[in-house]
């Protein structure tokens, strides 16, 4: 965490995407919606933070900024530490 990214948003999310190296991109911001296919996080002045055009991200999920697991699930191989 040493970009200081958090004064983008209050919240952590992944995305799963193969526009990176490992399949993951993480990022802060305050609210994700999902529009016409397109993945648009917003920071709470309503300004886009990024986007992520149809077709090139197959899911998204709040993560944990300790070790970039999905918050709200307990069992996923591969994505929740053991």
């Amino acid at each position: 965490m040493g970009r200081n990214c958090e004064r983008y948003g209050s919240y952590y999310f992944c995305v799963k995407t193969d526009l990176s190296e490992d399949g993951d991109i993480y990022l802060f911001a305050d609210d994700a919606i999902v529009e016409n296919g397109d993945l648009i996080f917003i920071n709470s002045e309503g300004n886009t933070n990024m986007c992520f055009a149809r077709d090139s991200w197959k899911a998204f999920y709040a993560a944990c900024c300790i070790d970039g697991g999905p918050v709200a699930v307990e069992h996923w191989k591969g994505e929740v530490p053991e």
